[in-house]
């Protein structure tokens, strides 16, 4: 279609060309030879029919513009010896939403399209365009027809597909896609939390058992240099050979240890 445009806009713009180009006698000076499109106009680009097919909408230079310029809008009947005019931007925003490329509906009466971030319908055989959305702070787009072709499914900021009555109109929200970590369950979070606080009990438990309170009943070892005695409170041992610990004999209290360590096994349950 688009290659098929471009053919016949070429072909209408021709004898316009052909007598720009007649209009001026050519010298054949070096910056005349040196002119491209100054001489034979830019290109049509873009071509789009309107529904009904009765005009044909480009952006193009005629000959003799500034090379530099910016293509403008223009259009022009499709029709054989038809002249093209140049359109506002104010033109083009009021017949956007017509010439807008979308989905056909499965009898190819209507067109779904998306322009400037709002829906249209566009009725290829009257020839109108019905507006379904107002939402300036919202982008709506890649409208598509059910398969009854009585609603339409968008997409609303790019996230979550909506569908949207066409008799209504009303809008329905089909998904829930958030960015973002997904919210926690809160049944989790309770376990979590109850057995966080379990676990720093039991913690909290076993480091007292293993520091203790400080408490002078809970002293492990007594040294007493004046005596020459050594109590191992633990165990209610007393050894009256303080010096001979103190370089290394620790056989008595070791065994003591591992003796009191062993009946205190036998007394668990099995």
């Amino acid at each position: 279609m688009k290659i098929k445009s471009i053919i016949v806009v070429g072909a209408l713009l021709s004898p316009i060309v052909a007598e720009s180009q007649a209009a001026s006698r050519f010298e054949l000076t070096i910056p005349n030879i040196m002119r491209g499109p100054e001489l034979y106009g830019r290109e049509p680009q873009n071509p789009r029919f309107t529904p009904n097919g009765e005009y044909i909408y480009f952006n193009w230079l005629p000959p003799g513009t500034d090379w530099r310029e910016t293509t403008k809008p223009y259009r022009v009947r499709a029709q054989a010896g038809s002249r093209p005019e140049q359109v506002t931007q104010a033109h083009m925003d009021s017949v956007g939403p017509s010439l807008a490329p979308g989905e056909l509906s499965r009898d190819g009466a209507r067109r779904a399209v998306s322009y400037n971030g709002d829906l249209y319908i566009v009725d290829l055989r009257a020839g109108t365009t019905r507006r379904l959305t107002d939402t300036p702070a919202i982008t709506e787009s890649n409208p598509s027809f059910a398969a009854d072709g009585r609603r339409l499914y968008f997409l609303r900021d790019g996230q979550n597909v909506m569908s949207l009555d066409l008799d209504t109109p009303l809008i329905r929200q089909v998904t829930d896609i958030r960015p973002g970590p997904a919210p926690a369950d809160p049944r989790t979070t309770e376990k979590q939390r109850t057995a966080l606080e379990e676990q720093q009990k039991q913690i909290s438990s076993e480091r007292k058992s293993q520091v203790g309170s400080g408490d002078r009943s809970e002293k492990i070892r007594t040294y007493n240099f004046q005596q020459g005695r050594v109590t191992d409170h633990r165990i209610g041992l007393t050894i009256h050979r303080l010096q001979e610990i103190l370089d290394g004999q620790l056989d008595e209290i070791v065994n003591g240890l591992i003796a009191h360590n062993q009946a205190e096994k036998l007394k668990q349950p099995v």
